[in-house]
């Protein structure tokens, strides 16, 4: 790896620590960090339950999973390391968001849009009418 010293490359967020992001590129069976500190100007905060690190300040999320692409920023090839730095700012998401119930903008949303509010009779207790209270004696 030490010839493509400067050359971009698609990858895979492959874990995510508190001090950075391994990427396993996707064109080579190489995995390398890029560090929090080569990271977009933010404080991130890592959190372990989701395997993410999320910026303080614009909430911008790397996740495990999440697509990138990375530079070749050094190569040790004693310690067989690899340091990656970002070529460009954003992840790529790994799946389309799902949609709430609601926002699919179908038919059936339109619908319940058009009709009129039914008007329903007054509320019933759930312990039927109140009894008087015995007196005491």
């Amino acid at each position: 790896m030490s010839d493509k010293l400067g050359e971009t490359f698609e990858g895979t967020i492959a874990s995510v620590t508190q001090f950075g992001l391994f990427v396993r590129l996707d064109d080579f069976y190489v995995e390398g960090l890029v560090h929090v500190t080569s990271l977009p100007s933010d404080y991130y905060h890592y959190e372990a339950e989701k395997h993410r690190l999320k910026g303080e300040r614009t909430g911008t999320t790397y996740r495990l999973g999440d697509g990138l692409t990375v530079q070749v920023a050094r190569v040790d090839m004693d310690d067989r390391k690899i340091d990656f730095g970002l070529a460009d700012d954003k992840p790529r998401p790994r799946r389309q968001p799902r949609k709430r119930r609601g926002e699919s903008g179908g038919p059936k949303a339109a619908a319940a849009t058009d009709k009129q509010p039914t008007r329903r009779g007054p509320r019933r207790t759930r312990n039927g009418p109140r009894k008087p209270s015995a007196k005491k004696g």
